[in-house]
């Protein structure tokens, strides 16, 4: 089951003006979505292993200052 924000009625004009079936808006939007779900988590999953990677590096250098 899909989750849907509120209608919002400027949405709804939108998409009678352009004489589009709500249900395939409805799709392309879950479409686009999931496709932005899954850039994001990427993102994220990189984002996280720069920081680990900075973390780990600042440790050594506090742990063995002289090497750095």
């Amino acid at each position: 089951m899909v989750e849907h924000e509120p209608e919002d009625p400027r949405i709804q004009e939108i998409i009678q003006a352009e004489n589009l079936p709500p249900e395939v808006v409805d799709q392309v939007v879950d479409e686009f979505f999931k496709i932005f779900k899954s850039s994001y988590a990427t993102i994220c999953i990189q984002l996280s292993e720069r920081l680990l990677d900075e973390a780990l590096r600042i440790g050594r250098e506090r742990i063995n200052p002289d090497d750095s």
